[in-house]
């Protein structure tokens, strides 16, 4: 009856540890790309900008997202691909599914992209770039 009982107990402890591995990955694999922008800013008032913006999912408020350049970028020179870094915030947040805007900024931009792919884990996206007269 011993033996039993010690069988049941692990095979209740690998399912329990089965189970949390799964939502961890599903959790993980969830965050998405909701949206993309990336706008050439050529308006008289001072010199061209170029700004891609991200809005993109993370685990919890706790956690802010910015765009990185991706090394290496690539053969096509014409598309810029980014990567999306979390940076967690200390203290303890609440583990609620957030949306977060990330940022990448070129000042005295002078046009060479057509359009950018945002990669952020396992997904990615990708935007023409609009023209702002």
């Amino acid at each position: 009856m011993a033996k039993k009982s010690k069988k049941t107990k692990a095979k209740a402890k690998s399912a329990k540890k089965a189970k949390s591995r799964t939502a961890k990955k599903s959790a993980g694999s969830g965050l998405k790309i909701k949206k993309v922008i990336a706008i050439e800013n050529r308006q008289p008032l001072g010199p061209p900008r170029f700004y891609v913006i991200a809005t993109v999912q993370v685990p919890s408020p706790g956690y802010t997202a910015t765009l990185k350049k991706a090394v290496p970028q690539g053969i096509n020179p014409t598309i810029l691909i980014l990567k999306v870094a979390t940076k967690k915030k200390p203290g303890i947040w609440p583990p609620v599914v957030t949306d977060v805007d990330a940022r990448y900024d070129i000042k005295n931009y002078k046009g060479k992209f057509k359009q950018v792919t945002v990669l952020y884990g396992k997904q990615s996206k990708t935007v023409k770039v609009q023209i702002v007269v």
